[in-house]
């Protein structure tokens, strides 16, 4: 878990968007209420299902007042079946703060996208979900699409992943700024 201006610094440098973009698209989140709000000394944490939704902001957020709404979207879209398993019953954000609390996860992708019935997810490697870890692909969508086609998609692969897990569960961030930050996971334009 990291503070809300760790995570802005970590999600900038994974996404390589500029920090202040970043920084409005929080600052939205923490006065919709899906962050947080720390006060003076109190400086409140957020979990990686929080990170996502910072993510889907600035994936797809064409102005700061749509974050909110997008953030909120992605973190409660609700795990569905996938190769060969039925998953217990979780959302996007639970999946995803399990995840990247495991020790060992790497090597997963996340997939977010739009598509003609609305958002959809996938998380690709290995998964946590309650007591199980799984391999393969979890899909995570409110309404099924039957085709069409991908509005816009946003990717982080798997060393995007893997550099996000071990950059936010890192206790020893605090006054860290990361710079030179290089395109690990791709902003649609």
């Amino acid at each position: 878990m990291q503070t809300v201006a760790q995570a802005i610094e970590i999600v900038s440098y994974i996404t390589a968007t500029p920090r202040n973009r970043v920084n409005q698209l929080a600052r939205a989140l923490v006065s919709a209420g899906v962050f947080p709000k720390s006060v003076g000394r109190d400086v409140k944490k957020i979990d990686g299902g929080q990170v996502l939704g910072l993510l889907a902001a600035v994936a797809y957020a064409q102005n700061v007042a749509d974050a909110p709404s997008i953030a909120t979207s992605f973190m409660e879209l609700p795990t569905r079946g996938g190769e060969g398993f039925e998953p217990p019953e979780s959302t996007l954000a639970d999946v995803f703060t399990q995840s990247m609390a495991y020790e060992k996860w790497q090597g997963a992708e996340l997939e977010l996208a739009i598509v003609a019935s609305g958002y959809v997810a996938t998380l690709t490697g290995e998964i946590i979900i309650g007591d199980q870890s799984i391999s393969g692909s979890v899909p995570f969508w409110v309404e099924q699409s039957q085709g069409g086609w991908v509005k816009r998609s946003f990717v982080i692969d798997h060393h995007g992943v893997t550099l996000l897990r071990n950059l936010f569960c890192r206790d020893d961030n605090q006054g860290v700024s990361f710079s030179g930050a290089t395109s690990v996971g791709r902003i649609p334009q």
